[in-house]
């Protein structure tokens, strides 16, 4: 009897260690700028991630800008969709990237909508030689036009490419409509 109910428990564990894996390898993460971002030269410090008792991930000392892709599966759609780039907050200081970042993203891509979080440069982060008008909103001007470019790659409308902000994201995002 022992052995009969060993194969279904192996199978259980093996689908949900491979669906751990697979979590924990995470959207894929591309640099906004591939030669590394105007200002942030001669920047070396790593990037912080410190985990509150949430189990939140709070991003800090971004000197490399990036998206995380969030993309839809294909399926049977042949037009092209929209895209939205999530901007997180944290008072400049910090990017609270789960709720206000990474969950919204999943939650737009199951739904049909293509989603990226932005990692923008922290202009109120403790030394940082940032400012919001000059690189935060440049790491978002940025993003918008690789989403653009890519938009074949991606299968987005490039006419059709949103940006949502929270807190102090959203006035990144504000910042780059009055810059238009």
């Amino acid at each position: 009897m022992k052995h009969k109910l060993l194969f279904p428990a192996t199978i259980l564990v093996c689908l949900f260690l491979s669906n751990a894996a697979a979590s924990a390898d995470g959207p894929q993460e591309i640099p906004l700028w591939a030669a590394g971002a105007p200002g942030s030269e001669g920047k070396t410090a790593k990037e912080a991630v410190r985990i509150t008792a949430d189990g939140e991930h709070v991003v800090s000392s971004v000197h490399h800008p990036s998206l995380s892709l969030y993309l839809p599966p294909q399926g049977k759609q042949k037009t092209p969709r929209t895209a939205v780039i999530i901007i997180p907050g944290g008072g400049h200081r910090e990017l609270w990237m789960d709720h206000e970042g990474y969950n919204l993203a999943q939650w737009l891509s199951e739904r049909g909508i293509a989603a990226f979080v932005l990692k923008y440069r922290l202009a109120r982060e403790p030394n940082s030689t940032y400012t919001i008008d000059d690189h935060a909103l440049a790491d978002t001007k940025r993003a918008i036009r690789l989403v653009r470019s890519r938009a074949a790659d991606w299968n987005i409308a490039p006419e059709r490419v949103g940006v949502i902000g929270f807190f102090c994201g959203r006035r990144v995002g504000c910042a780059f409509g009055y810059a238009l």
